[in-house]
């Protein structure tokens, strides 16, 4: 696919995409030497996470951010709650960021900041976020 006039085919290929073809001989064109690329028994790519798996990985793990939260303040007697709009906007500022799973904590540590600086701690609250 070099060429002015090429048509059609690989072109029409997201950049990420390129990625899930690469070679081993690829690599070796590329410029790195055949020892490091015979280190390389397996070469996987990964794709970039929706809105819907970065939700899904806020609440569904074991230890998932979410539940920490809701851990953490239960403590001091604070229920607190993420609706599904909560949830999304977090996912969203990190598609934003382009930082996937692990933008999902300072998202989510800046709301959880500023819900928990309207409850108050001598009597049991109930935060919705």
């Amino acid at each position: 696919m070099i060429g002015f006039s090429t048509e059609g085919g690989k072109g029409d290929l997201k950049p990420g995409e390129y990625l899930s073809m690469v070679l081993p001989e690829d690599l070796l064109k590329f410029g790195l030497i055949p020892e490091f690329v015979g280190r390389l028994p397996v070469i996987s790519t990964l794709e970039p996470l929706d809105e819907a798996a970065l939700v899904r990985i806020l609440t569904e793990p074991r230890n998932a951010l979410v539940k920490q939260y809701q851990k953490l303040l239960e403590m001091d007697n604070v229920a607190l709650e993420f609706n599904a709009e909560a949830l999304e906007a977090i996912a969203k500022e990190a598609i934003k960021r382009n930082t996937g799973a692990a933008g999902c904590g300072p998202s989510s540590r800046k709301l959880c900041s500023m819900s928990c600086s309207r409850c108050r701690p001598e009597r049991t609250s109930r935060i919705a976020s």
